[in-house]
């Protein structure tokens, strides 16, 4: 069977007639018939799809077709529970109704190298339904992949701009936590601030990238305000002011530095308020009051907005207190 050399493709007037097959099934089932012989055709997968230049799979899928007309018999042989090999049995082709244009074919159909062409003028030979009806088929599946190719495609957009607005989510709690911290450091410094207009040029400004780099490094908001209030207090009315900048105070080196002095020196609250609860609901509500006592005696504009938001969105009013107390002892007494 491997030694000789194909020359055409004769396909009987019974198989070539059949409507219910197609044409790559027709010529499976006249190369089953012409290699059944007594002990039935072994032609493999590999055989079929090196003479139709088609995958094993789709040559599976002709066989198992053909089987379903009943058209072929299929029989898997078996050692030791593994398929070792396959026999195919032609049984016959399906009943049609029409003959036509067979009784009168005088010559076989060849597969040939250099096909008849349909608008040749010595040809007169017309295109069949059959062979529309496979290339409607063959346009179909053409269709059906590049339908496929175009979700794909979609699919992988959707995935780019989920990322991608995962990314502008981030950058904008970066920039709003950096405009907060500018606009208390003017607060605490009474220093102004100049920031770019839009978001995108204040992301590329020295200042928001190094404010940015603690942050990613776990430092929170309240512990880089802290700093400024308490670099502040220490160096305000000496020769030490003019350092009162974000290149001194939030470089990687010094802000280290920083947050370890605030915490030697910052009080406890427990401290202050040993009678506070330690249930942390029971707690929050102890130092929400704690507020409610100072609020006469604190800057309205500060209550109103950027204490009232520490208490309440960020659920920090013992840190908020904490923090009153350090900057005004005299709130501990009242």
């Amino acid at each position: 069977m491997k030694n000789k050399k194909l020359k055409g493709v004769w396909i009987d007037a019974d198989i070539w007639i059949c409507k219910s097959l197609s044409l790559l099934e027709k010529h499976f089932l006249q190369r089953i018939r012409d290699l059944d012989n007594d002990k039935g055709c072994y032609a493999n997968n590999a055989f079929f799809s090196s003479i139709y230049s088609i995958s094993k799979s789709r040559c599976t899928q002709i066989i198992t077709s053909l089987k379903d007309k009943k058209t072929i018999k299929v029989t898997l042989i078996k050692k030791e529970k593994q398929i070792t090999n396959r026999v195919l049995n032609f049984l016959n082709t399906p009943i049609e109704d029409s003959n036509e244009g067979i009784e009168d074919s005088k010559h076989p159909i060849y597969f040939s190298k250099h096909p008849y062409l349909e608008n040749a003028a010595h040809s007169n030979i017309k295109e069949s339904n059959i062979i529309k009806e496979y290339k409607e088929s063959i346009k179909e599946k053409n269709k059906e992949i590049e339908d496929l190719k175009k979700e794909i495609e979609k699919l992988k957009n959707s995935s780019i701009d989920s990322k991608e607005s995962t990314i502008d989510l981030n950058h904008l709690k970066y920039i709003k936590d950096y405009l907060f911290i500018c606009e208390q450091f003017t607060s605490i410094t009474g220093k102004g601030i100049r920031n770019k207009k839009t978001d995108t040029l204040i992301g590329r400004s020295d200042k928001y990238k190094m404010i940015k780099a603690r942050l990613k490094e776990g430092a929170t908001v309240d512990e880089l305000i802290k700093v400024i209030e308490i670099k502040t207090n220490e160096w305000k009315g000496t020769d030490w002011a003019k350092y009162l900048r974000f290149n001194t105070l939030f470089s990687k080196k010094n802000f280290e530095g920083y947050l370890d002095q605030l915490e030697e020196t910052a009080p406890a609250s427990s401290e202050n308020h040993p009678d506070a609860p330690t249930e942390p609901k029971e707690r929050f509500k102890y130092f929400r009051a704690r507020f409610e006592r100072y609020k006469p005696h604190l800057e309205k504009r500060k209550v109103n907005t950027e204490y009232r938001d520490r208490i309440y969105q960020k659920k920090d009013a013992e840190g908020l207190i904490r923090d009153l107390e350090r900057a005004n002892p005299e709130l501990i007494k009242l």
